[in-house]
This record gives structure tokens, C-alpha cells and sequence, in this order.
């Protein structure tokens, strides 16, 4: 049934038209006038300056609140896809800025009034912004400067992408104790080990006033917590934290005492030595000694000749000629070379009951190929009686050690 009716200066002809056109008008809003408030947003957007692209960026933001706020759902959607068409576009860094920021408010006026789409489809805009290659760097260096809650949740997610590591870090940075509470946060969480790194090297570079607060009372924290602490340290090579780290290491679960060796060799400070040549002495775990001799074989100097002297000797006993063992006798010949030549020649030369080479020959050759290193008569005559060795990997090697030392 045709039939006429006049509302707001509106002819409205045909029963579907009718239904259509009285939703827009208790919307308060219609389509052409929604259009016609746009126009000139869009030409701001696309012909102005940054200042003039910056303010219609906040006048389209104060009109998709003020729909939000009227439950105007179809003008709404229409103001988010003009932003979230014209943010992807956007290159100025001070534009991005208004656009981060106007695109939270959106999202914290969406929230209050439970448009659980709109706060998707903005959320997406984010992540498309920081997974773009174009913008994403301009996106962490605004999200930065906003510095809410918010903006740090977003900024956080840009961790588990290397090449934006620095980008990340001064945005962090920026946002001073927020961030850096945020980050302490999430990091007992984070199980891949690349983006831990990241974060305790971005922890480390805040100043030493939050450092210290994070440090506080670390004997009363759990393992985890001393663990993650201990981590961080040595990433960030912070020598301020070698105290801490050797009290760990003396008191920790064992756990908490590799991590801390890790971390001490990572700092690489001789201040740990003696601590970590006593604990190698004194505690059980095979473990824990491992990474003592580990740090030891990095920082130690003089004094640590006689634990790698013992280490090589429990390793020779037991016949773990491990990972260790080849830089362990790398140690002592260039600290004590008279305390490695025993052991040297020992795995050189000893013969089975058969008469054939007692050790395995990966570990034989990469002991030729060490001594060739240091020239000395000692190594050419030890090189000399293995030229006809019945390995030929071993023969290889020593002929080509001999070579390098006439060479030099």
C-alpha cells in the first residue's frame, strides 16, 4: 500500500522505504546528513596539513563517542571505517599520535557502553598498525608518548618482534614506572626465551631507583621470582647486581644457583671468582658445578687453575670428555700450561690392551688441534711423535698444526 508521510521535511513513499527511513530518524541521524558532516572531515584528511589532519582526527573521535554515547550504531560504524581507512594511509609520526589517541578514547567509550564489536574492530586496527612494516615504528614511538594503559598493553605485544626491539625500548622507557611495572608484570609469564631477553634488557635500562625497587627483599621471593631476577641481571650485565647474584648463588635452589653462574659469567666481573670457585668446592649438584666452571672458564684467572684442574680430573675419571672439557684444558694452557700437559698427553697417548688409542678420536683431534695454537718446542714435539698416529684424523690434524707453527 503506497501511502505519504512527512516527518522532518522528509517524503517518505512505499511501506519498506517507510520502515528504513524510521529507523534513521530515531537513530537522529540519516545517511546524506552523515555524509555531508564527513565530507569535509575526509578533505582535511586527505588535502591538510598534519595540524589540519590532526584536528579532524579529533573531531571525527568526538563524533563516533557522542554516537556511542546516543546508541547510534549505523552513523558509528560509518566514522570508525572513515579512521580506520585513513590511519592505514597516515605517515606523519604527529598525526599517528592523535590517531592512537583518539582511537583509545573510542575504544574506553565503546567499553562503558558494552560495544563489544566496535572495541574489536578498533583493537584490530592496532595490531594492524604494528604488524605493518610501513607504520609500525610510528606506531610504538605514539603508543609511547600516550603512555596509558592501554597504549602499554598494545606496546607490549610488539615485544615478540625483533626488529622493533629499540623502538619498543624507548616507548617503554618513556612511559617511565608504568612501563616498567608492566613489564615485570608479563615477564614471569613470557616462556619464549628470545622475548624474555628482550624484556630484561629493556628492564635494565630503566633507572637504577626502579631497578633496585624490583631487587628489594630478594631472599623473601620464591625461586621464580629469584630466577627471573637472577635472568635479568645477567642479560642486562648490570655489574650493581653481582652481589645479589652471589648471594643467590650461594643460598638459592639449585635452579636459582645456575641461573645466577649464568648470569655472573654473562657480567663477566672477576668479583665473582672466589664465589664461584667455593661453590664449586663445597655443593653436590653435578648441575650446579657445571655452570660454576662454565662462569670460571669466562672471568676466572689464576685462581681458578686448580678447580678446572680437578674439574679435568673428575671428567678423565668418570669419562665425560664432554662440552666443557676441550675449553677447561684451553684454560690451563694458557694459565698453567704444566698442570694441561699430563692430562694431554694422557688422552693422546694412552693405548688399550689392544694397543690401539684409548680415547675417542673427536676428542684426540680437537686436543691436536688446541696445542697447535700455542707454539712452543714442547707442542712440536708432542705434534712430531703424532704424525704417524694410527688415526688418520688425529695424523691430519698434527700435520697440519706443525705446518701452521713453521708458518708463524
Amino acid at each position: 500500500m503506497e501511502r505519504v508521510t512527512r516527518e522532518k521535511h522528509l517524503v517518505i513513499t512505499g511501506e519498506k522505504k517507510l520502515k528504513f527511513m524510521e529507523r534513521e530518524l530515531e537513530e537522529g541521524i540519516g545517511a546524506s546528513e552523515i555524509e555531508n558532516v564527513l565530507r569535509p572531515l575526509i578533505e582535511k584528511l586527505e588535502k591538510g596539513d598534519e595540524n589540519e589532519r590532526s584536528s579532524a582526527v579529533r573531531a571525527l573521535s568526538a563524533l563516533a563517542i557522542s554516537f556511542i554515547d546516543s546508541n547510534k550504531p549505523s552513523p558509528l560504524q560509518q566514522v570508525t571505517e572513515v579512521i580506520k581507512s585513513y590511519v592505514r594511509k597516515e605517515e606523519h609520526p604527529a598525526v599517528i599520535f592523535a590517531y592512537i589517541e583518539e582511537l583509545e578514547k573510542i575504544i574506553n567509550s565503546a567499553k562503558e557502553k558494552g560495544h563489544t564489536l566496535i572495541v574489536e574492530e578498533i583493537q584490530k586496527t592496532f595490531r594492524d598498525l604494528l604488524d605493518s612494516d610501513a607504520k609500525k615504528k610510528l606506531a610504538i614511538r605514539a603508543l609511547g608518548k600516550v603512555g596509558t594503559e592501554f597504549a602499554l598493553r598494545m606496546l607490549l605485544t610488539a615485544l615478540w618482534d625483533e626488529e622493533t626491539e629499540e623502538d619498543v625500548k624507548e616507548a617503554l622507557i618513556s612511559t617511565g614506572r608504568e612501563g616498567f611495572n608492566a613489564l615485570k608484570e608479563i615477564f614471569p609469564e613470557v616462556e619464549n626465551m628470545a622475548v624474555r631477553r628482550r624484556i630484561a634488557k629493556i628492564l635494565a635500562a630503566f633507572p637504577s631507583e626502579l631497578r633496585r625497587e624490583f631487587y628489594d627483599n630478594l631472599e623473601e621471593k620464591n625461586w621464580k621470582a629469584q630466577r627471573d631476577i637472577a635472568f635479568i641481571l645477567g642479560e642486562s650485565k648490570d655489574p650493581e647486581g653481582i652481589p645479589l647474584l652471589i648471594n643467590l648463588l650461594k643460598t638459592g635452589q639449585d635452579i636459582v644457583r645456575i641461573e645466577s653462574a649464568r648470569a655472573l659469567s654473562k657480567i663477566g666481573d672477576t668479583q665473582a671468582e672466589d664465589a664461584l670457585i667455593e661453590v664449586y668446592a663445597e655443593y653436590d649438584s653435578q648441575d650446579v658445578k657445571e655452570e660454576c666452571i662454565r662462569a670460571l672458564l669466562k672471568l676466572g684467572t689464576e685462581k681458578s687453575v686448580q678447580s678446572v684442574l680437578n674439574y679435568l680430573e673428575e671428567k678423565l675419571k668418570t669419562g665425560e670428555l664432554k662440552e666443557l672439557f676441550i675449553p677447561a684444558l684451553n684454560f690451563l694452557m694458557k694459565n698453567a700450561p704444566d698442570k694441561a700437559y699430563p692430562i694431554i698427553e694422557k688422552i693422546l697417548f694412552e693405548k688399550t690392551f689392544l694397543k690401539k688409542p684409548k680415547y675417542p678420536s673427536h676428542i684426540r683431534t680437537e686436543i691436536v688441534r688446541l696445542i697447535s695454537r700455542y707454539k712452543s718446542d714442547k707442542n712440536k714435539e708432542i705434534l712430531n711423535k703424532l704424525i704417524k698416529d694410527p688415526d688418520s684424523n688425529v695424523r691430519l690434524a698434527a700435520s697440519v698444526g706443525l705446518k701452521r707453527m713453521l708458518n708463524e
